[in-house]
């Protein structure tokens, strides 16, 4: 979105905000275009911010999105489905794994890795516990 969309976008969400009826706020927009309007589009970017400023000093606040929430540690659930594996085939010790991850990826310890590289070994472990028949839950 460019600044000019966003900036009509936050003007409308002031408006809402405040509780100005369309007579308020296009006496706003006069005052500060000094003629007559009666949109938000019609005003250049300066104006426009002026209006903002405005509003700001007339109680408008500026809240921002809480966004989404963040998602699990997936590197932290990768590490500990390698473990498991690594205990179903046997209680295999971690420098298994690490051995994976050097042969595979020239990386010393598998808890270095990236999460797309912890995937590939949790895929050769599966692998590997399918051939010997391991529970793979």
């Amino acid at each position: 979105m460019n600044l000019t969309a966003k900036q009509i976008q936050l003007i409308h969400i002031g408006k809402s905000q405040l509780g100005w009826d369309r007579e308020t706020y296009e006496c706003l927009l006069t005052d500060i275009a000094g003629q007559p309007c009666t949109s938000s589009k019609a005003l250049t970017i300066e104006q426009r911010s002026q209006v903002l400023d405005r509003m700001k000093a007339k109680g408008f606040k500026l809240t921002a999105k809480k966004g989404r929430a963040k998602p699990i540690n997936a590197k932290a659930a990768l590490v500990k489905k390698i473990q498991a594996q690594l205990i179903s085939l046997g209680n295999l010790p971690d420098s298994y794994a690490d051995a994976m991850a050097k042969r595979m990826f020239s990386v010393e310890m598998y808890t270095w890795l990236d999460v797309d590289d912890l995937r590939k070994i949790v895929a050769a472990l599966t692998y590997q516990q399918n051939r010997s028949g391991a529970d793979t839950g």
